[in-house]
């Protein structure tokens, strides 16, 4: 074998044995910080809802509260003071209560007030009469499954909601309202002589098709995604089992007991990534759940790409490197064969 030749040989196979070591452990490297980029943009995930929450949740409260009182002003502006009449009584479901009036308007057998504030500002109204120690539920524009209004039912003496508005004191709080849950404010309709003779409700739904829409445009991975679940396991919201209850899953008891944080566990036998946070006003856990493996594979993805571009400058370094050397060595040969000849 020609000198130049086992130059060329010696020469190669130290550039691939030195380039193979160094990319074995940058693509350990690249690996491994890839893999942690698609975590970070998980937790990223998971916090930005965490955080559009928790503004959602002090935007309806602000709402709320002036939904109750614009409504209140314009019950009485617009139809008059609240009175009732005891002499005349009417059954609301299995109730028998009086006739509660604003004005001339029978807040007791008629819809128009409630209908008006749903056109108005949206969400839901409803109104009470105060009778034998249970606020009855007479008129609302809250509609059950079948359409019908959810009227005939009670607040009961030793609700919460009740204590408050007896004692002439506005209540907030979250309810479940026919088939979702609801931020609530409560407040006393009082007559000329400032008796409670009823109260008036406004709720906002704590989500709604926006919000939804919000949820279901993040995208976890490949085959990932965001769900919202409550303390019962619950699920508020999911992109195919909404409405289902998921808390016989036994990594689903670890979520609760954590609150906070991140965990690994095996899910239909598959290594499954979770990232979760709870927002305690609403009792909401925001989880995104995605395959171990589709991290991965992303992170392979990239991986892939740079080593193809890696190859690609590297035969393209080593052809020109070794083009130079081969040169170098043809020169230092012609320059001794001229010694020699001279």
């Amino acid at each position: 074998m020609k000198l130049r030749t086992k130059i060329i040989i010696t020469y190669i196979l130290l550039i691939v044995v030195t380039t193979g070591i160094l990319g074995f452990f940058a693509i350990n490297h690249s690996q491994e910080t890839l893999l942690r980029q698609e975590e970070e943009k998980i937790q990223f995930a998971v916090d930005s809802i965490y955080t559009l929450i928790d503004m959602r949740q002090e935007l309806i409260q602000e709402q709320i509260t002036n939904n109750l009182n614009v409504s209140m002003k314009l019950l009485i502006e617009e139809y008059g003071d609240i009175a009732i009449d005891r002499s005349n009584l009417v059954t609301v479901g299995e109730y028998t209560v009086p006739t509660l009036y604003a004005g001339e308007l029978n807040l007791t057998e008629d819809n128009t007030f409630v209908d008006e504030l749903k056109e108005l500002m949206g969400g839901t109204s409803t109104v009470f009469v105060l009778n034998d120690n249970k606020f009855v539920r007479v008129s609302t524009n809250v509609r059950m499954e079948d359409g019908a209004r959810a009227i005939g039912t009670v607040i009961d003496a030793d609700s919460p909601v009740y204590q408050s508005v007896i004692n002439k004191e506005p209540y907030y709080s979250r309810a479940w309202v026919v088939n979702n849950w609801y931020i609530t404010a409560y407040k006393p309709l009082l007559d000329a002589n400032n008796n409670v003779t009823g109260m008036l409700y406004a709720g906002v739904p704590e989500i709604d098709e926006k919000l939804e829409g919000i949820f279901s445009n993040v995208k976890i991975g490949q085959t990932g995604h965001l769900y919202i679940m409550d303390s019962s396991g619950d699920l508020l919201y999911h992109p195919t089992m909404q409405g289902e209850n998921i808390a016989e899953y036994g990594y689903v008891q670890d979520i609760f007991d954590i609150k906070h944080g991140s965990m690994e566990f095996q899910l239909d036998n598959n290594a499954t990534l979770a990232k979760f946070q709870y927002f305690e006003p609403w009792d909401w856990y925001v989880v995104a759940k995605v395959n171990i493996h589709d991290i991965k594979s992303n992170a392979q993805g990239v991986i892939n790409f740079i080593i193809t571009i890696g190859l690609v400058v590297f035969v393209l370094a080593m052809g020109i490197m070794v083009n130079q050397k081969v040169n170098k060595i043809d020169r230092e040969n012609k320059e001794k064969n001229e010694k020699i000849d001279s």
